[in-house]
């Protein structure tokens, strides 16, 4: 019988956004408190998914427990 697992993982994105400001430094302040991450322009960043190892302690009794290196089976 099949079991269900939460699996816990991240990536990085990569991306830009363009903003008006009067300074470099407001236009910073700017992005960090005002844009939506759903607004900004971003790719995947190559070969950076991780599985989170460290999460697995609710199944540790488990026969077919996978704990690699972060690389998928």
């Amino acid at each position: 019988m099949s079991k269900k697992y939460t699996i816990d993982c991240s990536w990085e994105m990569y991306g830009h956004v363009d903003v008006e400001a009067n300074s470099l430094t407001e236009a910073i302040s700017k992005v960090e408190n005002e844009t939506k991450l759903s607004n900004i322009n971003a790719e995947y960043v190559s070969e950076s998914f991780q599985i989170d190892n460290s999460t697995f302690e609710e199944y540790e009794n488990d026969d077919d427990l996978y704990i690699g290196d972060g690389e998928l089976p």
